[in-house]
């Protein structure tokens, strides 16, 4: 590996399992970017859960050998299946530096990541030290013609809950964000530094005070990042928004992949506002899915097309149905219910037989 100053500010936890290994290499390509970009060396440390043939791991291994000149990285293997908040708490203690960066393999880091980063800690540092969280900015790669709007809607559902930006969600086309730069780069900026009650679980940065206090919930399989979020929000801490943090996620869902993701989404998302209602700093499930029902009428200016009208309704009705069964099993224990696994999307299917 070529000498370089090693940074201690931050460091890098991403996760993964078998049916995401065809994403690891592209996902390394981009952080090895990165950091020449930023003439820095960042460790990396990658969880690879739930394996259970060692095929799978030597594959993994020729993978992360073709990076090694270039990345520090350390692979942990485990047979274990966490849940995203227990991967990311197993990550956590291996991860030295202050601030914790965690990925999902299923990204690509834009090359000024490391560099934007650097500059908004210093401006942590001097100017708001009661932020000790970073919520970083969404991009997509591979989307579908459906992904893209799973993607706008995560742009409406995350940048939407910036505060002080002078937007209206309901209003504002987001589709100015999926232009290229540097356009999209110039509207970015009036969401920086900007106060957030959100983090998206691909992209964000804890510092290492609120693993001291406690980290994730263990039991969230999906909306561990709303959980770390509400969890910083009741210690008294706040959340900064840095959209130049940028990651590209991969949207590349079909429609079952749709139903299946805003079902998780529906049914963790009801957990989630069970356990932080009592802080008033989110919605009731009551108020919330109200607003929900009446913007099937009349959705966000975003999705007020056709095949936008399309999507909504079948997000909607995923969504709706997630929280439904929440509550169900929350009120009859022996329910059963459709089980959200991410390893059961289609474009992970490709990986089940690669070795």
């Amino acid at each position: 590996m070529p000498q370089q100053r090693k940074e201690r500010d931050f460091c890098i936890g991403t996760i993964f399992h078998p049916p995401f290994l065809g994403l690891l290499d592209q996902h390394l390509a981009s952080l090895a970017a990165a950091q020449k970009a930023y003439e820095r060396n960042v460790n990396i440390t990658l969880l690879f859960s739930y394996v259970r043939d060692t095929a799978h791991v030597s594959r993994a291994k020729k993978i992360i050998a073709k990076h090694s000149k270039t990345l520090s990285i350390e692979l942990l293997v485990a047979e274990q299946r966490f849940t995203c908040g227990g991967a990311r708490n197993y990550l956590y203690p291996r991860m030295q530096a202050p601030w914790k960066i965690f990925f999902d393999v299923d990204v690509a880091v834009d090359r000024a990541y490391f560099t934007e980063l650097h500059s908004a800690l210093n401006t942590v540092k001097k100017k708001t030290p009661q932020v000790k969280a970073i919520a970083g900015g969404i991009g997509s790669w591979g989307d579908t013609a459906i992904g893209r709007y799973e993607f706008m809607m995560d742009m409406y559902a995350y940048y939407g809950k910036a505060q002080a930006t002078g937007v209206d969600r309901e209003k504002y086309d987001f589709n100015k964000l999926t232009t290229a730069f540097p356009d999209r780069d110039t509207e970015l900026r009036r969401f920086a530094h900007k106060k957030i009650t959100y983090l998206q679980g691909f992209n964000h940065i804890i510092h290492e005070d609120i693993f001291v206090q406690g980290g994730y919930d263990d039991n969230f399989f999906g909306a561990e990042d709303r959980e770390m979020a509400g969890n910083i929000i009741s210690k008294g801490y706040e959340i900064a928004l840095i959209p130049q943090c940028m990651v590209y996620h991969y949207y590349n869902f079909t429609v079952k992949d749709i139903l299946r993701r805003k079902y998780g989404h529906g049914y963790y998302s009801a957990m989630f506002r069970k356990k932080y209602l009592r802080t008033k700093k989110y919605a009731s499930g009551f108020v919330m899915y109200t607003l929900y029902t009446l913007s099937v009428l009349y959705p966000p200016k975003t999705f007020r097309n056709p095949y936008g009208y399309w999507y909504y309704f079948l997000a909607y009705a995923s969504f709706t149905a997630g929280t439904i069964m929440f509550h169900m099993q929350n009120r009859f224990h022996n329910v059963k219910i459709f089980r959200f696994n991410y390893s059961a999307y289609s474009f992970t299917k490709r990986e089940k037989h690669k070795k």
